[in-house]
């Protein structure tokens, strides 16, 4: 189990602890899955690309050796790519305190999400009991802004019809013109917020008439991030599913948004869509 504190951070092993640790398995898997491990330690490819089968992926997951080389695999080589780039990163580790890695864009005074990887990420608030190891290895984030006038319309057109169908109600309790305050007030004042916070959303889909130089910026950026991780992990946008999800920052339905999954054993590669 990776627990190497130092801080209380839990940090990734090194390429040396990893190649002494797997000593301790050449004499339990055959030849082909020592080879594969030592590659993926030698961070000669990503651990996401298909070279072995999920079959033989499964049970390889149960064994500490895999989970600390897969971590060290993701961990080193997406800092790897990050670190190379020409674009000014921001970009956080072991070495400031994250149990992982994160990367952002910055332009001019915003920060662009690029990638995510924590290997703590999928249980927060859940603690292992003694003498059991958890098999997860952690989720990938890839994060790409995306230009849609097709997707844009469609949401303009599902917020109309919605504003339409919430004006159309009325409260379901009782209203009593001597009295303010109670279940009646309540609702007529939080159904009247939700019309407006509908309305304000039409209006700005509707206001917007073309991409700005930032909007451009963000567009751009966030492809380039998104094909060369995906090249790296040896996937295509065939291989991720969409996942029916409400809307990542507000918990609220949206066409604006999506998100596409690869499901591996112990880890996910999750690409999250945002659509201007």
């Amino acid at each position: 189990m990776r627990i190497i504190k130092e801080n209380r951070l839990e940090r990734v092993r090194t390429k040396e602890e990893l190649i002494e640790l797997l000593k301790g398995y050449r004499g339990i898997l055959n030849k082909e899955m020592v080879e594969y491990l030592e590659s993926i330690i030698n961070l000669e490819f990503s651990v996401i690309k298909p070279n072995i089968t999920d079959e033989d992926r499964l049970p390889l997951s149960e064994l500490d050796i895999y989970r600390e080389a897969a971590t060290y695999n993701i961990y080193e080589r997406a800092l790897s790519l990050f670190k190379e780039s020409k674009c000014k990163l921001e970009i956080y580790d072991n070495t400031t305190n994250i149990e992982g890695v994160i990367a952002y864009a910055k332009l001019n005074d915003e920060k662009i999400r690029l990638y995510r990887f924590n290997y703590k990420e999928d249980f927060p608030n859940y603690e292992i009991p003694t003498g059991y190891k958890t098999m997860k290895i952690g989720n990938i984030f890839i994060y790409q802004t995306v230009n849609s006038e097709n997707i844009s319309k469609l949401e303009i057109e599902r917020l109309k019809e919605i504003l339409e169908e919430e004006k159309q109600k009325t409260s379901p309790y009782p209203h009593d013109p001597y009295r303010y305050g109670g279940p009646a007030t309540n609702w007529i004042l939080s159904h009247q917020e939700y019309i407006d916070s509908l309305e304000k959303k039409l209006a700005k889909l509707k206001d917007k008439t073309e991409l700005t130089f930032e909007d451009e910026q963000k567009i751009e950026v966030t492809k380039v991030y998104n094909d060369l991780l995906l090249d790296d992990y040896g996937l295509s946008e065939e291989d991720l599913k969409e996942e029916k999800i409400k809307s990542i920052p507000t918990n609220e339905h949206t066409l604006l948004e999506k998100r596409l999954i690869k499901r591996m054993p112990n880890i996910k590669i999750i690409k999250d869509i945002k659509y201007i």
